[in-house]
């Protein structure tokens, strides 16, 4: 039998979460609540901006956060996917494909290769997936006529 995992929210802090010291007020909560709870390690996960701060804090104060685990929201770990996937086939004409098949405009399909729309970069690699699947599946069946 797995270990049941306590999963919980902090309370609200009265300050700016772009300051380093809310995020510092955080992580320590986050730690005594761990704590409280029996659980060695703590793990919290922020957003981008949230979460660059965070680290920074817990690489300068490396052994007061010795235990936690800072993690960045899945949004922004897909975000950052879409992004490096922009760049990786930036000039293998996949901008074009989905500007001539009249699927997306030239300006939307400039922020999906930048991995800033989210539903847009979803449905676009999947497109392009279905896209690749069938001309893989026709050239197995001209394949296997022969």
């Amino acid at each position: 039998m797995p270990k049941v995992s306590n999963i919980g929210y902090c309370p609200m802090v009265d300050g700016s979460s772009n300051d380093y010291s809310t995020i510092y007020t955080v992580l320590k909560h986050a730690q005594k609540i761990s704590t409280v709870m029996g659980q060695a390690y703590t793990v919290i996960t922020f957003d981008l901006a949230i979460y660059s701060k965070a680290k920074e804090i817990q690489w300068r104060f490396q052994n007061a956060f010795s235990n936690v685990v800072v993690r960045m929201g899945g949004f922004h770990i897909a975000l950052n996917f879409f992004s490096l996937l922009g760049k990786k086939y930036a000039d293998s004409g996949l901008n074009d494909l989905l500007i001539e098949s009249g699927v997306y405009a030239a300006g939307s399909t400039c922020a999906l290769m930048k991995g800033k729309s989210y539903n847009g970069g979803i449905r676009a690699h999947k497109l392009c997936l279905e896209v690749v699947f069938r001309l893989t599946w026709n050239a197995f069946l001209a394949f296997m006529s022969l």
